[in-house]
């Protein structure tokens, strides 16, 4: 940070992102319980995953969080309009970023932002 701290004056513009998998409705790998109450004949994996992108600048602000999901409506949603979520919400089959999906959210999420702020 005392690289950035000296070519960049204003922590409030230095950003970063990533990001992140998170797995739902999946079992423990491990576990203390026998291996017969385990085994379980033609049983699978659910394999529930969204992805999301995080970020933030070095002065602490956290940006709008993007979550990319396998359903384009996800049942959970009800009747609830997606651009009311505290999300930015994105669908893709296997709900992992593409580059697609980046560039339409620096495009037209992040540099929206960025103009709002600064």
């Amino acid at each position: 940070t005392k690289v950035i701290a000296k070519y960049y004056k204003d922590p409030t513009k230095v950003y970063n992102v990533d990001e992140t998998g998170l797995c739902t409705n999946k079992l423990p790998t491990r576990t203390y319980a026998s291996a017969n109450a385990l085994s379980r004949g033609g049983f699978k994996q659910p394999k529930t995953k969204v992805s999301l992108l995080l970020g933030g600048n070095m002065a602490g602000e956290k940006l709008k969080p993007v979550v990319i999901g396998k359903a384009k409506r996800p049942s959970a949603f009800g009747n609830m309009q997606i651009s009311s979520l505290p999300v930015y919400y994105e669908a893709q089959s296997n709900a992992w970023m593409s580059s697609q999906i980046f560039w339409r959210w620096f495009l037209e999420h992040f540099i929206d932002e960025m103009e709002q702020r600064h």
